[in-house]
């Protein structure tokens, strides 16, 4: 486990193919990032073609308005999370639950072709134990076993989130907006909901 910031982080599973070089590519799931590369795809597009310009314009207004309520709704839903810490067993997660207020005290990449080591998961067990960590959040496609098996040793909830934007690969409009929302209710459910 590498210490950052008084954290654990474990990069398990960086398998050739599937590590991002170091770098967390899900920036996505920040919402303010997400209207950051809505802003430059609608300028990107308005300069290629500058006679639907105005369209592309409407489209951008109207878009970021529906992320800014869909963040506002889910930030909503997480108030009383602010603070808590979490281990996510898929790097995706980490702008979204600092967007939010939540603290990541371990990573764990895992996919269904890699798997932590047996230290890497008794670190994970550790600091679930040590900071009374009470969601591990998994990608809702991939293998849970890691997360169910730390979960079986501490009581945690297995909290599995989505940072796709339409299911299957399909397009939906409001698949964004859905995910941040969806994401908000599973994490409230596994930290607020499972306590009360």
């Amino acid at each position: 486990l590498e210490e950052t910031a008084g954290h654990s982080h474990a990069h398990a599973g960086e398998a050739e193919g599937h590590s991002h070089g170091g770098v967390n590519s899900h920036i996505w799931m920040d919402p303010e990032n997400a209207a950051v590369q809505v802003e430059n795809i609608a300028a990107a597009l308005q300069a290629a073609d500058p006679a639907n310009a105005a369209a592309y314009e409407a489209n951008k207004t109207a878009y970021l308005a529906r992320i800014a309520e869909a963040a506002e709704e889910a930030g909503a839903m997480l108030a009383d999370c602010a603070g808590e810490e979490v281990v996510a067993f898929h790097e995706s997660f980490y702008y979204y639950t600092e967007y939010y207020g939540l603290e990541t005290a371990a990573v764990l990449l895992t996919d269904d072709q890699n798997a932590p080591s047996a230290k890497e998961m008794a670190g994970a067990v550790d600091e679930v134990e040590r900071h009374n960590i009470r969601a591990l959040l998994t990608d809702g496609r991939a293998m849970h076993s890691p997360a169910e098996a730390v979960a079986a040793e501490t009581g945690a909830a297995v909290c599995a989130l989505s940072a796709v934007l339409a299911p299957d690969g399909g397009e939906e409009s409001t698949a964004y907006e859905r995910m941040l929302v969806e994401n908000a209710r599973a994490l409230r459910a596994a930290i607020v909901d499972r306590a009360a």
